[in-house]
């Protein structure tokens, strides 16, 4: 495969644009380059970079009658069909930010802090490629090394079986305290899933903060922070299964 090539497929890799063939293939190539691997790990950290710190505009209410008047220049057997669909797509648009929002919902007041310092350390995680404490697949590795060294013991477990690799943990910093970190990997993404004591149970809330995916909630005496790029359903059904870990041996 020539360069210019790779290069393009990697860029796509990267964005998720690839379709199922492709992602296979290339992920070969990626275990058998270690140039190429590098490559890509720099896209990602690029690309987390400027999520965490590029600002965000929405589009401007000029747009509609911009592409209204620019509808002029559709060929006039479709122009018909342009100008019923514009109001659709405006109103499935209206409906789709609805259902967000309201599937989302979105964190306010303490939790929206606790989401932004999670979301940094995330990051500052990333870029400063901190290693882990201790970088082990294996729970009875792991959870002793963190448990030593802080003053509960959080649950850990590797969920590989279900795409979820556990690679390690480490201490951070967080809500004014020491917390575990549990690092896992879904694919080419890092998740740090930042755990500590905390109760009342809550239920699970998602979230999309500067450009990376939370999604937090409380139970049986702990509350789990999630920070990661991986689609949201993925995180989500991922969370869901962590408070299962807590009653593993």
């Amino acid at each position: 495969m020539k360069p210019e090539e790779t290069s393009k497929l990697l860029n796509a890799y990267v964005d998720r644009e690839l379709d199922p063939g492709a992602t296979l293939g290339l992920e070969a190539e990626l275990g058998r380059d270690p140039v190429l691997k590098r490559a890509c790990r720099d896209l990602e950290l690029l690309g987390a970079a400027v999520r965490a710190d590029a600002a965000y505009h929405e589009a401007p209410q000029s747009l509609r009658a911009r592409l209204t008047t620019n509808a002029a220049d559709v060929p006039g057997r479709w122009r018909p069909r342009l100008l019923r669909w514009l109001p659709a797509a405006a109103f499935a648009a209206g409906v789709l930010m609805t259902w967000a929002v309201g599937w989302l919902q979105p964190m306010v007041g303490e939790e929206a802090r606790l989401g932004d310092e999670a979301v940094s350390s995330h990051v500052r995680n990333i870029l400063a490629h901190r290693a882990m404490d201790v970088a082990s697949s294996d729970e009875h590795a792991v959870k002793p090394w963190l448990s030593a060294r802080l003053d509960y013991s959080p649950p850990v477990r590797d969920f590989a079986a279900d795409g979820f690799e556990l690679s390690g943990g480490r201490l951070d910093y967080l809500n004014g305290r020491l917390v575990a970190d549990l690092v896992y990997r879904h694919r080419q993404h890092i998740v740090d899933v930042f755990v500590w004591p905390a109760s009342p149970d809550r239920p699970l809330s998602s979230a999309s903060r500067k450009g990376f995916n939370v999604v937090h909630f409380t139970r049986g005496g702990m509350t789990y922070w999630l920070v990661s790029d991986v689609a949201l359903p993925d995180l989500e059904r991922f969370a869901q299964a962590l408070p299962r870990s807590s009653s593993s041996p």
